[in-house]
């Protein structure tokens, strides 16, 4: 009853939200990166072979810009594609839902063929002469502030530095910390006029984050060529971190960014 009560609620709270508003929770929820047919891997086939060059940012070059990751680093991808581009290079997308950066077996939450896919990616990585790898993915967060460390993170981050270990050649590896997470998704909230309600608080996003980071921190003291970034202040303000800001909403559901926020904080970072 509670759940009915509360979607009649939304519901009428819908008929009454202006127009642009319901328009800008339209275009978040479809805001995804654009993939070109034969560009996206099946996660439940095995992985064979890596995606063809024609999937490049720049087709025509080889590429020396690499975007490794999960779903979420696929959600990075306008991102990375901007810095191949102001640099005049090329980008490679190497990614695959659910399948976390690294070498070996990550977590228990990685699909079945994550460590093939993974092997078929650090193959391709030692072969090339490259600039710059982004890698990204969803990291574990605490479940609240006074929680022990989230589960598989120690794994995940031990993966990623078997991984780094062999990517010594590589002028710059950039990793993408931990973002903020809606209370649902958000472009619900905006429709609703919910934005408040689905914030996260800054100060709880970032004492949840806070084992992420004390262990970014360490693996980046091993290895030089490791550059950091938190992308929390593009997405929060000084309180609150919201399903929309800077004119567009920021996430497509209540984890992923929009195409839109990946191009913003391009522009912001570069």
């Amino acid at each position: 009853a509670t759940v009915a009560g509360g979607l009649i609620i939304g519901l009428s709270r819908l008929d009454r939200v202006p127009v642009e508003v319901r328009e800008l929770s339209r275009l978040a929820r479809n805001d995804a990166p654009k993939i070109a047919e034969g560009c996206r891997f099946d996660e439940n086939r095995e992985v064979q072979a890596l995606l063809p060059p024609v999937c490049n940012s720049r087709p025509s070059q080889l590429a020396t810009f690499v975007l490794w990751g999960d779903s979420h680093a696929l959600a990075w991808q306008p991102f990375a594609w901007q810095l191949a581009d102001v640099a005049g290079a090329s980008a490679a997308p190497m990614t695959l839902n659910s399948c976390p950066p690294g070498t070996g077996h990550a977590d228990a939450g990685q699909i079945g063929n994550c460590e093939q896919f993974n092997r078929l990616v650090m193959q391709w990585l030692s072969r090339h002469p490259l600039d710059t790898v982004v890698v990204a993915q969803r990291w574990p967060r605490a479940l609240s502030q006074r929680s022990a460390a989230p589960a598989h993170l120690a794994q995940r981050i031990d993966a990623l530095g078997r991984a780094l270990e062999q990517l010594g050649q590589v002028r710059r590896i950039l990793v993408l910390g931990p973002l903020p997470t809606m209370r649902r998704a958000a472009p619900d909230c905006i429709a609703l006029g919910w934005e408040r309600q689905c914030s996260s608080p800054l100060r709880l996003h970032r004492q949840r984050v806070a084992p992420v980071w004390q262990q970014l921190e360490a693996l980046a003291l091993r290895f030089p060529n490791v550059v950091l970034i938190d992308p929390t202040e593009y997405f929060c303000d000084e309180s609150h971190c919201a399903p929309d800001r800077h004119g567009f909403g920021l996430y497509r559901d209540d984890n992923h960014i929009t195409a839109s926020a990946s191009r913003g904080f391009a522009e912001a970072y570069l």
